[in-house]
């Protein structure tokens, strides 16, 4: 039977092994929670995308690159850090809900940096990009 200082050091060595535990449980499942994390908010952009007023064309090509970018980060270890300079940029372009003829551009080079950082080949917008 333990007493005394062994019970102590019993019981120090069960909290220290549950640390370990649950330090372990984190570092596994935060790859995971950060893709997921990613791809629910480019599904979002699609969401604003699609709820613009661009030309129909234009939409469906965002739409398609999106998708993409949505595929490749689930497939890959995309992490918070290399995320949150994108993020960043376009939480600006959609700040008002839609995008813009002029933050098009903007969106577009923000997907193609993105894009290279996948090494998927940029598909071009169509030239007239903003419906009249």
């Amino acid at each position: 039977m333990l007493t005394g200082k062994n019970a102590l050091l019993g019981c120090l060595f069960f909290v220290f092994l549950g640390f370990v535990f649950l330090a372990g449980c984190l570092w596994l499942s935060w790859g995971p929670f950060v893709r997921f994390a990613i791809t629910d908010d480019l599904l979002e952009y699609q969401k604003k995308v699609r709820a613009s007023n661009l030309d129909p064309e234009a939409t469906r090509v965002l739409d398609m690159r999106l998708d993409t970018l949505r595929d490749h980060v689930q497939a890959s270890g995309y992490g918070l850090w290399d995320w949150l300079p994108h993020d960043e940029v376009i939480v600006e372009i959609f700040q008002d809900g839609q995008v813009t003829g002029d933050e098009l551009e903007r969106l577009d080079r923000e997907l193609v940096r993105m894009e290279k950082g996948f090494k998927v080949e940029p598909q071009p917008l169509p030239v007239q990009a903003e419906a009249e």
